[in-house]
């Protein structure tokens, strides 16, 4: 019997040890510098969503970053799954409080990786505000690490 039982605790303790607990996943970040100051965006939200346009099916990955988990200050965007280079992004704006500011011409999102659910890359350039007075806000330096 003690034998038995010497014999389930041995199993127990190799089988215990053999498990594996899956990677925790790495934290987002999105961090820029706006008007000459620098912003971390650390809670980093991610939804996906699917589309089937006359069979041609794909995947938006959309990314919306805010500061310590207020909304005023936020930076989203939108690439679709698995596509990476220059400008692959559709969507991209800086918000401030509820006024939207959309990319103006010019501005680089670089996006370098992009797959198992992982999303690298950089951007920079200048945002609009949507409303009067129409400000030109400046946005340098700017990178992502999204894991989801």
């Amino acid at each position: 019997m003690k034998t038995n039982l010497l014999f389930a605790f041995i199993c127990a303790i190799s089988l215990s040890a053999c498990t594996s607990e899956p990677a925790p996943l790495k934290n987002s970040v999105v961090t820029a510098r706006i008007d000459g100051r620098d912003v971390v965006f650390n809670t980093v939200n991610v939804n996906q969503r699917t589309y089937n346009e006359n069979g041609y099916v794909y995947t938006d990955v959309r990314v919306t970053a805010s500061v310590d988990r207020n909304p005023d200050e936020r930076i989203s965007f939108v690439v679709e799954k698995n596509v990476t280079g220059a400008n692959s992004e559709w969507y991209f704006a800086y918000w401030l409080y509820e006024t939207a500011f959309p990319k103006m011409p010019g501005l680089e999102m670089m996006v370098d990786k992009n797959d198992h659910n992982e999303l690298l890359g950089t951007f920079s350039g200048q945002v609009q505000a949507d409303i009067e007075p129409h400000d030109v806000v400046d946005i340098e330096n700017g990178t992502f690490e999204v894991y989801y």
